[in-house]
C-alpha cells in the first residue's frame, strides 16, 4: 500500500449472500489496509449506499436479489454514483446475446 493510501481511508462495500465467501473477501481486503463494510444482500447494500461513501463496491451478481434490487441502477441516485463496482459472477451465469459467456474468447 502506498503512503497516500495509508493517509486516507479506503472504504469498500462487499455485498455477498454467502457468509464464508463474504468473510474471506473481507479478510483479504483488510490485510491490505482497506476498511470493509459487509452486507448479506443487495437490498441491504442499497440502504448502506445512501448513508456512506465508498471508494469501491463488490457485488455478488449471482445473489438471489441482484436483479430485483438493481444495485448498479440505484447507485446512480446515491452519493456513490461515481464509485467503481466489481460484479462477481460464475462464468456460466453470464448471458451475452443469448449465448453463454466463453472465458476463452470474452473479456
Amino acid at each position: 500500500m502506498t503512503a497516500i493510501a495509508k493517509l486516507i481511508s479506503i472504504k469498500i462495500l462487499v455485498a455477498h449472500d454467502h457468509p464464508a465467501l463474504r468473510s474471506h473477501i473481507r479478510t483479504c481486503l483488510e490485510k491490505f489496509g482497506y476498511e470493509v463494510t459487509e452486507t448479506e444482500s443487495c437490498k441491504q447494500a442499497t440502504i448502506v449506499m445512501n448513508t456512506s461513501k465508498f471508494s469501491a463496491m463488490v457485488f455478488n451478481g449471482d445473489a438471489p436479489d441482484f436483479l430485483s434490487e438493481a444495485p448498479l441502477i440505484i447507485r446512480c441516485s446515491t452519493i456513490n454514483k461515481d464509485t467503481p463496482c466489481i460484479i462477481l459472477a460464475q462464468a456460466n451465469s453470464l448471458i451475452i446475446n443469448n449465448k453463454t459467456f466463453n472465458p476463452k474468447i470474452d473479456d
